[in-house]
Protein backbone atom coordinates (compact mmCIF):
# COMPACT_ATOMS: atom_id res chain seq x y z
CA UNK A 1 0.00 0.00 0.00
CA UNK A 2 2.84 2.40 0.31
CA UNK A 3 4.02 2.15 -2.83
CA UNK A 4 0.35 2.82 -4.35
CA UNK A 5 0.75 6.23 -2.18
CA UNK A 6 3.84 6.79 -3.28
CA UNK A 7 2.69 6.76 -6.66
CA UNK A 8 -0.05 9.30 -6.34
CA UNK A 9 1.53 12.55 -5.95
CA UNK A 10 4.19 11.99 -9.24
CA UNK A 11 1.17 10.70 -11.56
CA UNK A 12 -1.51 13.88 -10.16
CA UNK A 13 1.73 15.99 -11.06
CA UNK A 14 1.05 15.27 -14.37
CA UNK A 15 -1.91 17.32 -14.72
CA UNK A 16 -3.52 15.64 -17.26
CA UNK A 17 -7.02 13.60 -17.71
CA UNK A 18 -5.86 10.18 -17.89
CA UNK A 19 -3.55 11.16 -14.44
CA UNK A 20 -6.47 11.69 -12.76
CA UNK A 21 -8.04 8.71 -13.69
CA UNK A 22 -5.62 6.63 -12.86
CA UNK A 23 -4.76 8.52 -9.68
CA UNK A 24 -8.33 7.40 -8.49
CA UNK A 25 -7.94 3.76 -9.66
CA UNK A 26 -4.64 3.61 -7.71
CA UNK A 27 -7.16 4.88 -4.37
CA UNK A 28 -9.60 2.42 -4.86
CA UNK A 29 -7.05 -0.20 -4.87
CA UNK A 30 -5.59 1.65 -1.26
CA UNK A 31 -9.21 1.59 -0.46
CA UNK A 32 -9.41 -2.02 -1.29
CA UNK A 33 -6.56 -2.45 0.49
CA UNK A 34 -7.31 -0.59 3.56
CA UNK A 35 -10.25 -2.84 3.99
CA UNK A 36 -8.84 -6.17 3.66
CA UNK A 37 -6.54 -5.04 6.42
CA UNK A 38 -9.75 -3.86 8.24
CA UNK A 39 -8.19 -0.64 8.50
CA UNK A 40 -10.71 1.29 6.01
CA UNK A 41 -11.02 4.24 8.74
CA UNK A 42 -7.54 5.24 7.43
CA UNK A 43 -8.94 5.70 3.65
CA UNK A 44 -10.91 8.97 4.68
CA UNK A 45 -8.33 11.36 6.10
CA UNK A 46 -5.85 10.23 3.24
CA UNK A 47 -8.43 10.72 0.71
CA UNK A 48 -8.14 14.40 2.42
CA UNK A 49 -5.00 14.99 2.15
CA UNK A 50 -5.11 13.97 -1.16
CA UNK A 51 -7.56 16.43 -1.87
CA UNK A 52 -6.05 19.43 0.24
CA UNK A 53 -2.74 19.28 -1.79
CA UNK A 54 -4.32 19.03 -5.08
CA UNK A 55 -7.53 21.17 -5.03
CA UNK A 56 -6.62 23.42 -7.46
CA UNK A 57 -7.17 20.02 -10.08
CA UNK A 58 -10.62 21.30 -10.71
CA UNK A 59 -11.27 17.83 -13.09
CA UNK A 60 -9.46 15.54 -10.55
CA UNK A 61 -11.64 16.92 -7.51
CA UNK A 62 -14.81 16.17 -9.69
CA UNK A 63 -13.74 12.38 -10.23
CA UNK A 64 -13.22 12.15 -6.66
CA UNK A 65 -16.70 14.24 -6.20
CA UNK A 66 -18.09 11.18 -8.38
CA UNK A 67 -16.29 8.68 -6.72
CA UNK A 68 -18.21 9.54 -3.49
CA UNK A 69 -15.02 10.74 -1.69
CA UNK A 70 -15.53 14.20 -0.09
Amino acid sequence: MGVYRKLIDPILNQKNNDAYRDAVGLLKKIRDLLKRMEQEEEFAPYVAEVRKAHRPKRNFMALLDAAGWL
